[in-house]
């Protein structure tokens, strides 16, 4: 489940900011403009480390979920990810991401796209604070519901 919540919040803020850095607001959701323009497919690779890092975080997240759940011991972990300060974290990320985001792209008509290693740090940054946020709601939820079980 986060690792699909985390894959899709990334295709669709990747489509979102390409298309709209790169296309003016009349067209920027069309369909055929996403899949035609290079914009999409020159900052693929993007995309895949975003995914490949989900997947990853998910199994990291998983692992000990399977095990707290056969053993009823918390790993350290899971405490610190449904602790407070990991929806604070993922919460400043969502308010200083698309500041850094806008700072990056702003210029690009004057001054070419971002190099590479700004656009991968945006991707990771985006990804690490949906994971964030999605990893402290899924254990909050999870909490709740064993607690009104009485598991």
């Amino acid at each position: 489940m986060l690792a699909g919540i985390a894959s899709l919040a990334t295709v669709v803020g990747f489509l979102i900011v390409v298309v709209g850095a790169f296309r003016s607001t009349n067209v920027l959701m069309s369909t055929t403009e996403v899949f035609t323009m290079r914009g999409t497919t020159g900052n693929l690779e993007v995309v895949v480390v975003g995914f490949l890092l989900a997947l990853g975080a998910a199994f990291v997240v998983g692992a000990p979920a399977s095990g707290e759940r056969r053993t009823g011991a918390t790993s350290g972990l899971l405490a610190r990810l449904s602790h407070g300060k990991a929806l604070v974290a993922g919460l400043v990320g969502l308010v200083a991401l698309p500041y850094a985001t806008f700072r990056a792209f702003a210029p690009m008509y004057l001054a070419g796209p971002p190099p590479a290693n700004v656009r991968y740090l945006l991707g990771i940054g985006g990804v690490l604070t949906v994971l964030a946020l999605a990893t402290w709601a899924v254990l909050w939820w999870r909490r709740r519901e064993r607690a009104r079980l009485g598991d």
